[in-house]
């Protein structure tokens, strides 16, 4: 399912500043299509009291096309993707959309590959193993803590 993609809405520019009624636009991108799902599933159960866009997509190459062309709030990666490494991508994401959330998703977790992640400016990292009503409540919190920033 390469290239696979689902929105409500595409914006017309690129901007990092959302500004007041904007729905918050997530980025998901998961090359595992029974995985995807889970997201998928996950993301339609979510609970916010804000509108929520979801894009989601299988590989770098197109999520590139839209942190290059769209908003996005939050981006949700796997580590290994058909066309390079997660973290590479979420850490380059980070120059052109400085203001989103970053969070790796890896089914192997472990020393090494937690401290490349924190060192190159992910925010968090998800172990895939978590269970579906575990993810949507790190999401729920992740939204939450987007609307209403620490400080």
């Amino acid at each position: 399912m390469m290239g696979s993609e689902s929105k409500s809405r595409r914006a017309e520019t690129n901007t990092s500043d959302r500004t007041a009624g904007d729905p918050l636009r997530l980025l998901f991108v998961e090359d595992d299509d029974d995985f995807q799902q889970v997201l998928r599933i996950v993301f339609s159960r979510v609970t916010t009291t804000h509108a929520v866009e979801g894009v989601f997509l299988s590989n770098i190459t197109d999520a590139k096309r839209v942190v290059d062309s769209t908003r996005v709030d939050a981006i949700v990666s796997d580590y290994h993707l058909p066309d390079g490494n997660g973290v590479a991508f979420l850490d380059d994401a980070r120059h052109k959309a400085p203001g989103s959330h970053r969070v790796i998703l890896t089914g192997h977790p472990d020393i090494a590959r937690t401290t490349e992640s924190f060192d190159r400016s992910v925010q968090r990292l998800w172990d895939k193993s978590l269970a579906p009503k575990e993810l949507q409540h790190r999401l729920e919190h992740l939204l939450h803590e987007m609307v209403q920033p620490a400080g």
